[in-house]
């Protein structure tokens, strides 16, 4: 377990709210701060500390963590006028958890060195059940003493915990994992999509699908969540949409082609105009159906 500490804690959507959950078991002095103020209070009533701003936050913390859902968002609750940079001491560490941009997450960084405070960008892979069960793999980028100073933390939200270099290597490791994730998952659902179209059976062809070579934990899992046509959102559909068009933003900058990405990103689009931002990301199915016209039409 780590060392106690003072915890600033930014964010609680999806993944935060059981990441906080966690520091608060592990016995940390928290101090929360959303958006959406009413989302506090189970911590609240469990003793940590509500701030009214970033910069409160920040004001009274060791270290502040954000789990925010755009680069946006991080850019203004670290170097807006109330922001973290605001209220923050010299020997501050901020850790972005998010999934934000590398160009964003390396300005940023370079922005808080000048202030005295060294920032890591440490976004996660997995879900609300994994941050809940303290199983996530997190990605470190940012000076390596102060990725050291903060990994015993770390340790509280994640099973692993990988050092990938300097700033915003975490946030480009992200980028890659998400792209086999995103690409997985549409595989998925048109193969599923395929089979149903010729009369198969889609839970006979998931109990066949997960004991060949190319099954996989996103096989497994998400494969059942398309079977049960179960959306509930454990990473929603928006977000790998969202980190899609920044692997095609970075892969722009360096003249590559990615083209089952961008393939890929524009069915997610197609998700997201349909109304399932906000649906689990297995959703695709949902797209891949409608297009092959079997939401229509009765099917397996």
């Amino acid at each position: 377990m780590a060392d106690r500490l003072r915890v600033g804690f930014m964010g609680l959507g999806y993944m935060g709210q059981p990441m906080v959950t966690r520091l608060l078991d592990a016995g940390h002095a928290v101090t929360v701060h959303n958006r959406n103020r009413d989302k506090c209070a189970p911590f609240a009533a469990r003793g940590a500390t509500v701030a009214a701003s970033p910069r409160e936050l920040a004001a009274g913390s060791d270290v502040v963590v954000s789990m925010l859902a755009t680069s946006a968002a991080v850019e203004a609750t670290v170097a807006g006028d109330d922001g973290v940079l605001a209220g923050a001491r010299p020997g501050l560490t901020l850790i972005d958890m998010g999934s934000t941009a590398p160009q964003v997450s390396t300005a940023l960084a370079a922005t808080c060195a000048t202030r005295g405070v060294a920032m890591l960008d440490a976004p996660v892979a997995g879900t609300v059940r994994a941050a809940t069960d303290g199983t996530l793999v997190v990605m470190v980028g940012g000076d390596e003493s102060a990725y050291a100073a903060q990994a015993g933390l770390l340790s509280t939200f994640g099973k692993h915990v990988f050092y990938l270099g300097p700033s915003g290597s975490g946030a480009r490791m992200k980028l890659v994992v998400n792209i086999l994730l995103s690409l997985t998952s549409q595989a998925l659902a048109e193969s599923l999509v395929f089979g149903a179209a010729q009369g198969l059976d889609r839970q006979k062809m998931l109990d066949v699908l997960v004991t060949t070579p190319s099954s996989s934990g996103v096989v497994q899992r998400k494969g059942q969540a398309m079977v049960n046509r179960d959306f509930k959102p454990a990473a929603p559909l928006r977000l790998l949409y969202k980190d899609l068009g920044q692997a095609l933003s970075v892969a722009q900058e360096l003249e590559i082609p990615l083209p089952a990405t961008a393939t890929a990103h524009a069915l997610y689009a197609t998700g997201m105009a349909r109304g399932l931002a906000e649906q689990d990301f297995a959703a695709i199915h949902a797209v891949m159906e409608h297009l092959a016209g079997l939401d229509t039409r009765k099917n397996p």
